[in-house]
């Protein structure tokens, strides 16, 4: 297969790990949600990804975002290496949405684990956080209290 984005690695939408549905040729052509009828899609439970508004949590949001396929050297919009095809670049922001492939990944990786977070004192105003050296660098001397 062949486009403008250079010549795709595979030709072979089970190969690619999309499954046999999907249509190799159109497979992020144009804005529209490309991955709807992949497998991994369809063998989820995408009952949060028909809620208006998807819930942040939502594993499968991506399965009905619209994505295309950009040139990264002609788009400066937010773009990122496909995981199926090498040399190809995706770009939910070109269509209108958020990246929530990458998105849930994050947050999947977070799950089960304590985070410690801290809140600054003083918020500073328009100025920004409160440091005692006055310093906007990261230096541990942020004061606030923690929360676990």
């Amino acid at each position: 297969m062949a486009s403008r984005f250079g010549p795709a690695v595979v030709t072979d939408s089970g190969e690619a790990g999309l499954g046999s549905s999907i249509n190799l040729t159109a497979y992020g052509s144009g804005c529209a949600p490309h991955d709807a009828t992949s497998d991994l899609c369809l063998s989820a439970d995408l009952d949060c990804a028909n809620t208006i508004p998807v819930p942040p949590d939502c594993d499968k949001s991506w399965c009905v975002r619209s994505w295309c396929y950009v040139d990264p050297t002609n788009c400066r919009i937010a773009n990122k290496p496909s995981v199926h095809l090498e040399g190809r670049y995706y770009s939910y922001a070109t269509c209108g949405y958020m990246d929530s492939f990458t998105h849930t990944d994050r947050l999947s990786s977070l799950r089960g684990r304590n985070l410690r977070v801290a809140f600054n004192s003083n918020s500073g105003g328009w100025r920004g956080a409160y440091n005692r050296e006055g310093s906007f660098a990261v230096n541990h001397d942020w004061g606030g209290p923690v929360g676990e």
